[in-house]
């Protein structure tokens, strides 16, 4: 019997391509940082939040359903359709990204990292 998951072409394209990982440590000194998980749990998240910019950036630890669920959430605030500190949707980023219930900690644990991003205006 195979158990593997099948993901949808949303979790594989941005698992494929991430646009907005944080390819550097160094943060400038006017980003928010937000981290939540733990790698030892199996997902850990850390957001920077540029904000001048105005972009998202990440580090992730997880499933390619963490890293798609971080990618999308960055392209949203990049393309102006989600503002830092705004409530997430996680039922709609579980549906984009097919993911099964018993996975919800993930978005969980990234609505976590998320609330440490707050308004900067």
């Amino acid at each position: 019997m195979n158990t593997m998951l099948q993901y949808n072409q949303c979790v594989v394209d941005a698992f494929s391509d991430p646009k907005y990982v944080l390819v550097i440590n160094e943060v400038n000194a006017d980003s928010i940082v937000s981290e939540a998980g733990e790698r030892e749990r199996g997902v850990w998240f850390k957001l920077v939040f540029d904000t001048g910019s105005r972009l998202l950036y990440y580090k992730v630890y997880g499933s390619p359903y963490a890293i798609a669920a971080v990618e999308l959430l960055a392209n949203q605030v990049a393309t102006g359709s989600i503002d830092a500190g705004v409530e997430l949707d996680l039922e709609s980023l579980r549906a984009k990204l097919d993911m099964p219930y018993p996975y919800m900690h993930i978005l969980l644990t990234l609505e976590d990292a998320w609330q440490g991003i707050v308004p900067t205006e």
